[in-house]
């Protein structure tokens, strides 16, 4: 009964490695499987906090265009107010406004016209001065 008591207690330390070594795989199994969570979760909460810095920078863009758009609106408008009192005075000019303002512009093209003609005047007597004069003509000529 040596023999049968050395069986069993061969068996019991099998039995015990056995054991030990199912207890150390579930142990690893459960570890693995905490390890991919907690993965899971952390690539989850990137993941999110990737989407939430996207979603805030797109809402900054959006309001960056609605200003900018607002600001082409008011503009937009300034300018179609302006043009619209231009057309609304220059459809309000009486005849006497309208006679005196050509008068003016023709006034302003007559001084215009008498000033080119002064100034045309003015270079022919020097040029009719310098191609008369022997001696600047000699000097010129060198």
């Amino acid at each position: 009964s040596i023999a049968a008591s050395m069986l069993n207690q061969r068996r019991r330390n099998q039995e015990r490695v056995l054991h030990e070594t199912q207890s150390f795989l579930n142990e690893h199994h459960n570890t693995h499987i905490i390890h991919d969570w907690e993965r899971r979760t952390q690539q989850q909460i990137e993941q999110r906090e990737v989407n939430a810095i996207t979603q805030k920078l797109l809402q900054q863009d959006e309001e960056e265009l609605h200003e900018r758009k607002q600001e082409l609106q008011s503009l937009y408008n300034g300018e179609m107010s302006k043009w619209k009192d231009t057309l609304q005075s220059s459809l309000e000019v009486t005849p006497e406004d309208r006679m005196e303002r050509i008068r003016t512009r023709a006034y302003e093209l007559k001084a215009k016209r008498e000033q080119e003609r002064k100034e045309f005047v003015k270079e022919s007597y020097e040029r009719h001065w310098r191609d008369n004069c022997d001696d600047l003509r000699a000097i010129d000529s060198k």
